[in-house]
């Protein structure tokens, strides 16, 4: 059900504490050549460590995570756990295009390194990316999946992943290709993408040949189905992380373009710079943003019916062999136009152009800073232009 939660108990650990120093290491170290004299925590702690890798998937909450992870520093300690951030990992991982020895080998040193000085037992690696290549559908985790398991070989890991119904994975990934600067339309970007390749029953196994299946944490993107409808509430849940006092919210996120303002950005990608494609996504995301769990029409009702009806069965694997629903529903929403024929038109017209500059100007007049006020004003020219544009 909607209530799953994963308990993560010390009592092993209190258990050994009271054994005494040879039992512990017989339990702990059976066939390792220890001297008892050189035993300590330390190393028990070294030992004992579990890995929680979060692989994503994209578009669903990651950065919120990753940033409320960074500047609660003080709370993972307090909870007895720490984000690992070895600068450039994650990249070496995903740039490695073969299974190289060798180069795992310096990357496992350096974690183990890294895990050896921590004085906590639960060590938290977040990054999206290493679910694979998005635009190839992910087909490329495998070699992933393998060098993460030769990587943290030494430790018991838990992979912990996020999933989101297909149609809507699809059009918020569309969203986020349209901030990065390219002004490619719907159909156009569909032509680019296998959509029809995003099995996360095979997805799920790829990581599950290297890890067991009882070690992959699976949870459903959708806000009935997270705790209290917060993404960075259920993942500090499923590790028992008590958000008390000390827990710091994010200050800025990255949030999804509204409707209005992901026409406008598509429009304007096509003759602005690239400095100025990211100026404009920051006022965007600041003036024009979408709420959480905000959803897109971007597929026709016949287009929406087919792909989930297409993914139907490999969804329904997912509830029951990582879930344990007999039922095999992985998702509950309902899409806008699911249930009628309703699809957002992606020509933009005066109104919308109206709605999201009077959103501009107000902002535009709570600034005191001089050269913010500047660049926007120069936005506004090219937005007033857009709209001459569009009347001729």
């Amino acid at each position: 059900g909607t209530g799953e939660r994963l308990m993560i108990s010390n009592s092993y650990n209190c258990h050994n504490a009271r054994l005494p120093v040879p039992a512990r290491k017989n339990l702990l170290f059976a066939g390792d050549s220890l001297n008892e004299q050189n035993f300590s925590d330390k190393i028990l702690r070294y030992k004992m460590a579990i890995i929680y890798i979060h692989i994503g998937t994209h578009k669903t909450g990651s950065t919120a995570i990753q940033e409320t992870l960074r500047i609660n520093k003080k709370l993972l300690k307090k909870n007895n756990c720490m984000l690992l951030r070895i600068k450039g990992l994650c990249d070496r991982i995903l740039k490695m295009d073969s299974f190289d020895i060798n180069r795992l080998d310096i990357e496992k040193n350096n974690v183990k390194r890294t895990i050896k000085k921590a004085k906590c037992d639960n060590i938290i690696l977040s990054c999206e990316n290493l679910s694979g290549n998005v635009m190839n559908a992910y087909m490329d985790n495998e070699l992933i999946a393998r060098s993460l398991k030769y990587i943290f070989s030494d430790y018991q890991v838990k992979i912990i992943v996020y999933l989101r119904r297909q149609d809507f994975f699809i059009e918020s990934l569309y969203t986020q290709l349209i901030h990065e600067g390219n002004s490619w339309s719907f159909n156009e970007f569909k032509k680019k993408i296998a959509i029809r390749s995003f099995d996360w029953f095979a997805f799920l196994t790829r990581f599950a040949i290297f890890f067991e299946k009882s070690n992959l944490i699976v949870r459903p993107y959708e806000k009935i189905q997270l705790r209290d409808g917060d993404v960075v509430k259920d993942f500090f849940h499923l590790l028992d992380i008590d958000m008390d006092a000390r827990f710091k919210c994010p200050k800025k996120l990255n949030h999804d373009y509204n409707r209005e303002a992901l026409k406008i950005a598509r429009i304007c990608n096509t003759f602005l710079d690239k400095n100025k494609k990211v100026r404009l996504r920051n006022l965007l995301q600041v003036t024009n943003y979408m709420q959480p769990f905000g959803h897109y029409s971007f597929f026709s009702k016949e287009e929406r019916k087919a792909l989930l009806t297409h993914y139907h069965s490999t969804n329904a694997m997912v509830a029951k062999e990582y879930l344990n629903r007999d039922n095999g529903k992985l998702f509950y929403n309902v899409a806008p136009g699911e249930d009628k024929d309703q699809q957002d038109n992606e020509n933009v017209s005066v109104d919308e152009l109206v709605k999201v500059m009077m959103n501009i100007l107000i902002y535009n007049d709570s600034l005191n800073d001089f050269y913010t006020i500047r660049w926007l004003r120069k936005l506004e020219k090219y937005l007033l232009n857009l709209v001459r544009k569009i009347k001729c």
